[in-house]
């Protein structure tokens, strides 16, 4: 997936970023916004890794055909048919 998919979709991909990296907190992922830069500065310094490490899973993260979450409304929000 291209980064610019990822970032137009970043309310959803969160939940992904966060499921992948346990140690990115809620504060962290506003801050992120779609940023890639960011996510990367972000893990390397929540895991105490080398910038290379952190470029190396944010490539690996968005080349893993990681998908955005579709959107499933409630039940309340879905039309009648």
């Amino acid at each position: 997936m291209k980064w610019d998919q990822i970032s137009r979709n970043w309310e959803r991909m969160k939940v992904l970023a966060q499921e992948r990296w346990a140690k990115l907190g809620d504060r962290d992922l506003e801050l992120i916004d779609g940023d890639r830069q960011e996510l990367i500065l972000m893990l390397a310094e929540r895991y105490k890794w080398p910038r290379q490490r952190a470029e190396l899973e944010v490539q690996d993260w968005q080349g893993s055909g990681v998908r955005p979450p579709s959107f499933n409304p409630p039940q309340s929000l879905r039309k009648a048919g």
